[in-house]
């Protein structure tokens, strides 16, 4: 896998840990043209999901032979559909939850996040962003995320 799909798949596994959520809500990596995850949620939706969106470098540190992007965007999008949600909690519960969960991960070293990441994930200057029509409610958490690319990787 790309070092891009490490990072998301590390922050899936950090979103399901116990207790990260105050619901159980699919959690779904988002890739262009992969739809079974989207299939995946729908099937499991209860009218709340979150996908984490694949990392998008914004940034590169110039003059090194290698390559490291100083500046990455990790987007973790909430998607509600209030007529349908049974969970109990709404997409503003859940932007509590995820930037509790993810700022300044990892906080212990030897994780699988700290393996990937060269400075602790960190909430963006604007951290949220939202989008709301009569049948659904997004709402994306924002990080900021620094991390290197490997030979072969």
């Amino acid at each position: 896998m790309s070092a891009s799909a490490d990072l998301q798949e590390a922050i899936v596994e950090l979103l399901g840990m116990p207790g990260a959520l105050r619901v159980n809500v699919p959690l779904v990596s988002r890739r262009t043209k992969e739809l079974a995850g989207d299939i995946e949620a729908a099937a499991a939706n209860q009218g709340l999901c979150i996908f984490v969106m694949p990392p998008l470098p914004t940034s590169a540190l110039q003059g090194n032979p290698f390559v490291l992007f100083d500046q990455a965007e990790v987007r973790v999008r909430i998607v509600e559909q209030p007529a349908m949600n049974q969970t109990g909690a709404d997409a503003y519960d859940l932007v509590d939850d995820v930037a509790s969960a993810l700022h300044w991960q990892p906080k212990a070293e030897g994780t699988k996040l700290g393996a990937i990441l060269a400075h602790p994930l960190q909430l963006a200057e604007r951290p949220c962003e939202m989008v709301e029509d009569p049948q659904a409610r997004i709402i994306e958490v924002i990080f900021e995320a620094v991390y290197e690319l490997q030979p072969g990787g």
